[in-house]
């Protein structure tokens, strides 16, 4: 066997492998949709600065949904807008 048939031996074995781990390493990469679909209403929340038209507040950091007595997010802990209380 000559060195060019060890070559391509070798190449079509690293194909097969790579081929075999993708399904491992792509759905390491992939993100959950809800995991996906709650850091988009997060963005839209702290979009509207703090607070929506029916009077619920959220961080503008993360997003995440504050009580009208909160002077912190739980969550990420940036001090929120109390003005309008």
């Amino acid at each position: 066997m000559g060195a060019g048939s060890v070559l391509v031996i070798i190449a079509v074995a690293l194909v097969i492998i790579a081929y075999v781990a993708r399904p491992f390493v792509v759905a390491s990469l992939v993100d959950d949709p809800d995991r996906t679909i709650e850091r988009w209403v997060s963005w839209q929340r702290a979009q509207v600065g703090g607070r929506t038209d029916d009077g619920e507040r959220f961080c503008t950091q993360c997003g995440h949904c504050a009580t009208k007595d909160d002077r912190f997010c739980s969550r990420c802990g940036t001090a929120l807008d109390r003005s309008g209380q």
